[in-house]
């Protein structure tokens, strides 16, 4: 018993072994196949657009592909052939998003378990996870707005619910994995969700504030700052300034108490005083500078 224990140990960890070779030269291999720098990027961009191979319309649109693919740890061709570009967005095919999940090493189970014209389902389960089930139904599809004459969805029913029910399990148990990326058949719903449409507003021409801001639940606005009365009576310089304060005054009597017109009332007119006492003064000191008048000759 022990020694049948020994033996399939050390099978798993030859089959181990020949796992880590395999990996290290397929990495090796994908090593030396991917670009160095961005002249090579470059380079590959013209390639494949010149080839006609790639469903690529510019170079720049194969390096972005195949920028992209790097980030997922895909060769440049591999990016060409599993990533599209639909509407200026990257997408990439389901069978791409699997084979990724497998060679992440990180999945233990992943099992078509129906595939209908109605519905597919998928069971998986992730290193040290739960196990889930999934199903995307035709159901889902034409909630979704998918089923329509002549579309995917019409023609390969079968297809697309599959690959849309790997998405959905892709995204919950290997999202560090698929980088969030989505597969080719849900673009009309991510463009539709993601599109900003700009709202157009009408200019509209400002009218003169009020003298007095109205303030209510429904028009709320900012109130006026108050006014330093005894500031404004104590500047006064001129008359016609302190006349201008008293008209203010008389316009906001209602806001004040009694009292506090009063003693407004007393402040304008103790500064009314000095205005006028300043005026006669001034006037006063006009005259005796002209001096007194002289006559010629003796009066008659």
């Amino acid at each position: 018993m022990t020694m049948q224990i020994h033996q399939e140990n050390s099978v798993i960890d030859t089959e181990r072994g020949l796992a880590r070779t395999g990996q290290s030269a397929a990495m090796q291999r994908i090593s030396d196949l991917m670009p160095r720098s961005y002249a090579d990027m470059a380079m590959l961009g013209k390639w494949a657009l010149k080839s006609g191979l790639a469903k690529v319309e510019t170079e720049e649109a194969a390096i972005i592909l195949m920028m992209t693919g790097m980030e997922l740890g895909l060769t440049p061709m591999q990016s060409l052939r599993g990533i599209y570009s639909v509407e200026g967005r990257p997408f990439l095919s389901s069978d791409t998003m699997v084979a990724l999940i497998w060679q992440s090493g990180l999945c233990e189970l992943w099992e078509v378990v129906e595939t209908t014209e109605a519905i597919a389902t998928i069971r998986a389960k992730r290193h040290r996870g739960q196990e889930i089930t999934r199903s995307f139904t035709r159901a889902d599809a034409e909630t979704a707005g998918l089923i329509k004459s002549k579309g995917g969805h019409e023609k390969y029913p079968r297809t697309m619910l599959l690959h849309r029910a790997v998405a959905v399990v892709a995204r919950e148990l290997f999202p560090d994995v698929i980088l969030g990326m989505y597969v080719p058949e849900e673009q009309a719903e991510i463009v539709q969700t993601e599109v900003i449409r700009p709202r157009v507003v009408e200019a509209k021409e400002s009218q003169p504030l009020a003298r007095a801001p109205f303030t209510s639940p429904q028009n709320p606005q900012p109130a006026a700052p108050a006014r330093d009365w005894d500031a404004e009576i104590a500047a006064a310089e001129t008359l016609d300034v302190l006349k201008a304060i008293g008209a203010d005054l008389k316009e906001t009597k209602a806001t004040r108490s009694a009292e506090e017109g009063t003693r407004l009332g007393g402040l304008f007119q103790a500064r009314k005083k000095v205005l006028v006492a300043a005026l006669q003064d001034l006037a006063a000191s006009a005259n005796d500078a002209a001096g007194p008048v002289a006559f010629d000759g003796a009066a008659k």
